[in-house]
């Protein structure tokens, strides 16, 4: 039967990979924005398209599978010939548990077919209006998005991240498909796909590219992951090249660099009823702040904050041993996180951030994927990894609060059919645009050391610094192969203006933006609670008092951001 339908497919006159007819492909709206400080944010005309490995790829002429497991070598001996011989299909996005309505985007880590629970999965990319893939240059910008990860368990994940994939999915004469049908996926992984950029990998190639983990994570813990490559868009590997058998052979990091607050000694910031409250939604703002503060310079670091009912939350500060005090990604971050948690450090080897950076110049696509973890059950994300590892002699092992018996995918399987994850209000543009109307104005923010929070200062020129201290400070604290190393699976300008921040009066606000309860005035500590107790961060870590932290120990202050008007 194969046989023969190869043969058909020869005869044929068309040798490009077929567009399947029987199943329309209708892409589900899903509308990101662009911001500006200035005018705010313009709601784009994207929608979402399904990676085309999920699909079913038949014959043309036919029903059997093109690649029941890998390639069929006789439909497919070569690439020209497999183009010809097989079609790939539309799908109906519903039935693969992906739900998406307007700015709001469900996927479900399973389905129910009349009454059986079976496995979806998917990975899905942000598609623009001329049937090719919204690509991102973020130097100098910010990304930000509102996440549910309240039904993700231990052993999933939940993620939103750049590859720099091809923007037209590797559209060819023998890929007419293209990024429509969702072809041409890379990542850092170097994974082996059945098709590279919709062409057959009869060579059973890699495809590695730079990759930037925005977001991976669970209700448990969470990492924050740049992965430099020392190539561009999608490279073909093979050998030693792919990381085979010794992963800092490869051409990409697949390690990455992680922050994990969990893991740098912070955990109590992301949990269930922590500073960031994995029970309800919140929005994630990452910055990737350059050399000289314009699109021309260099990457040279990525901050991170959140937003949770209306109030900014600095990163959690790492308070693990042999690290300084910090709460962004940067190169002697990195350098100072293989040598404190050990490890070779392929970071530096591939690029660094300024490597990272070239890939976010050129333009990255965004992808949006929910899976589990057959091989380690998650755990080198929010477990003991390695498993067998004793968190309290080998620091770094310890990067969630899962244990050991939890999140295999069997038993998510069984007890957690109902795991999902919803994104919404995806927005990117200039610094301090997207995380609240016209920029953070409006935001009540938390305010360190008397001064604007660092992710908010490339706003800002000669600023006059504000000398109270308003909050409790929050200074803490494809399918991807399973994990095999350290980290995860296998401003320069014109000060000519001034800048005066009007602070109004001093203030208790009518509700406390805290996860724990809205309280009406401050109490004297008690706990380890840092909205209680302004002196701890959430650990076991504490600061000394200060006769300016007494001072204001009573009042919470509202700072209203100064418009773009005032900027220079």
């Amino acid at each position: 039967m194969a046989l023969s339908l190869l043969l058909v497919g020869l005869a044929t006159s068309c040798l490009a990979q077929q567009i399947g007819k029987l199943t329309a492909e209708v892409h589900p709206p899903f509308r990101s924005e662009r911001c500006t400080v200035e005018a705010g944010c313009t709601a784009q005309n994207t929608s979402i398209v399904l990676d085309s490995d999920y699909r079913w790829t038949h014959t043309v002429n036919g029903y059997d599978n093109c690649k029941p497991d890998g390639l069929d070598t006789a439909l497919c001996p070569d690439a020209k010939t497999c183009s010809a011989n097989c079609a790939l299909e539309g799908v109906n996005y519903t039935s693969y548990g992906i739900d998406a309505s307007d700015r709001s985007l469900t996927l479900k880590l399973f389905t129910d077919e009349n009454g059986v629970t079976k496995m979806s999965s998917p990975r899905v990319y942000l598609l623009n209006e001329h049937s090719e893939y919204e690509t991102f240059s973020m130097l100098n910008k910010e990304i930000s998005f509102t996440v549910d990860v309240s039904k993700l368990p231990c052993g999933t994940n939940g993620a939103l991240y750049f590859s720099e994939m091809l923007a037209d999915g590797g559209r060819s004469d023998l890929n007419p498909a293209g990024a429509s049908y969702g072809t041409g996926y890379c990542d850092a992984q170097c994974p082996t796909p059945a098709f590279i950029n919709g062409e057959a990998n009869i060579e059973k190639h890699g495809a590695c590219c730079n990759e930037m983990d925005l977001w991976e994570a669970n209700s448990k813990a969470q990492a924050l992951t740049p992965h430099p490559c020392n190539i561009t868009q999608v490279y073909k590997c093979s050998g030693a090249a792919c990381g085979t058998g010794n992963k800092y052979a490869s051409v990409c990091d697949k390690d990455g660099c992680d922050f994990n607050p969990y893991r740098l000694g912070q955990t109590r910031f992301y949990q269930p009823n922590a500073t960031v409250d994995t029970t309800r939604p919140f929005t994630v703002v990452t910055q990737f702040l350059t050399t000289n503060g314009t699109d021309q310079g260099d990457l040279k670091e990525i901050r991170r904050l959140y937003v949770q009912d209306g109030r900014i939350i600095d990163n959690a500060v790492v308070s693990a041993a042999g690290f300084n005090r910090e709460n962004s990604l940067t190169d002697a971050f990195c350098a100072k996180e293989k040598q404190v948690f050990g490890g070779v450090n392929a970071f530096a080897n591939q690029g660094g951030l300024r490597g990272m950076g070239e890939a976010l110049r050129r333009g990255m696509v965004l992808v949006f994927s929910i899976w589990d973890d057959a091989g380690s059950a998650m755990k080198w994300l929010d477990g003991t990894f390695p498993t067998d590892a004793d968190v309290k002699t080998q620091p770094g092992t310890g990067r969630g609060p899962c244990a050991a018996n939890e999140g295999s995918a069997q038993s998510i399987k069984e007890k957690s059919p109902w795991v999902q994850v919803t994104f919404s209000q995806v927005k990117s543009g200039e610094i301090g645009s997207t995380f609240g109307p016209k920029g953070v104005k409006g935001l009540v923010p938390r305010i360190r050391g008397g001064a604007l929070p660092r992710s908010l200062k490339p706003l800002f020129l000669n600023t006059t610094t504000v000398n109270i201290r308003p909050t409790a400070p929050q200074i803490p604290t494809t399918r991807r192969p399973a994990p095999t190393g350290s980290s995860r699976p296998t401003a320069s300008r014109s000060t000519s203006r001034s800048l005066t921040i009007p602070i109004p009066t001093l203030s208790l606000p009518t509700v406390y933006p805290t996860n724990r309860q809205a309280r009406t005035k401050w109490s004297q500590p008690t706990d380890n609670d840092p909205i209680t107790n302004p002196h701890t961060n959430g650990s076991d870590e504490t600061y000394k008092d200060s006769s300016e932290t007494q001072r204001h120990k009573q009042a919470y202050t509202t700072l209203e951001y100064p418009d773009n008007k005032n900027r220079n």
